[in-house]
């Protein structure tokens, strides 16, 4: 008798473990980080100003976040992204942690006299030299 409940037990677990996996594999394309993510759009493009740098030049700054929420839970302290706005040169910057968790940077651009800028963000990995989950959107001054 108690080897048949033992098998039930054995085989009840083997159920269980088979459905998790199961469930790992359907949330896989839910990660920013994986080539094959399927979701919306991951950041956030809060803002686009113009700023006076230090030595009296005027940039463009472009504020990006990234909630915390859309961030699988690996909790990197930052990660790159490759960047590109309207006409400018590609380029990979990085996004760090900030004190509520979510990640966010500012990428600072020489202007171009445009007054409309079209940012592309993606998630940029160094090994190997690929660009991922790529999303566009647009902001005026």
């Amino acid at each position: 008798m108690k080897r048949y409940v033992f098998a039930i037990i054995s085989v009840g677990l083997l159920f269980a473990s088979c459905l998790k996996k199961i469930d790992e594999v359907e949330n896989a394309s839910t990660n920013i980080f994986d080539p094959n993510y399927t979701g919306g759009q991951w950041w956030v493009y809060e803002d686009v100003s113009l700023v006076t740098n230090s030595n009296n030049d005027t940039k463009i700054k472009i504020d990006i976040l990234v909630p915390e929420e859309n961030v699988p839970t690996l909790n990197p302290v930052g990660f790159s992204v490759w960047s590109q706005l309207n006409e400018y040169e590609g380029r990979v910057d990085s996004l760090s942690v900030d004190y509520s968790g979510d990640y966010s940077g500012a990428l600072i651009y020489d202007p171009d006299g445009s007054t409309d800028f079209c940012l592309q963000l993606g998630i940029y990995n160094y090994d190997p030299d690929t660009i991922v989950n790529v999303f566009s959107e647009c902001k005026s001054l």
